[in-house]
């Protein structure tokens, strides 16, 4: 697998990021109880520098670096 196709899990960061995978990314300042991620974010692109390209919005992209990414994971369903 090349450096851009396989996800490397380092402590639970994201360092290797394949594109359009979903990600969450870190809140800047949460509140006491408020959400410590939010998301998900399909990357567009991933930059050699440590910086990928994620979808916000239909219509708005954003740069960010991987430090503040975390692979979406999907929370089980309560029965």
């Amino acid at each position: 697998m090349g450096l851009l196709r396989g996800i490397s899990l380092l402590m639970g960061k994201c360092t290797n990021l394949p594109i359009r995978i979903q990600v969450d990314m870190i809140t800047e300042d949460p509140s006491k109880l408020g959400p410590r991620k939010h998301g998900p974010y399909p990357i567009v692109k991933v930059f050699t520098n440590g910086t990928v390209r994620i979808l916000r919005t239909e219509s708005t992209e954003e740069t960010v670096n991987i430090r503040k990414l975390f692979p979406h994971k999907e929370k089980p369903e309560e029965q």
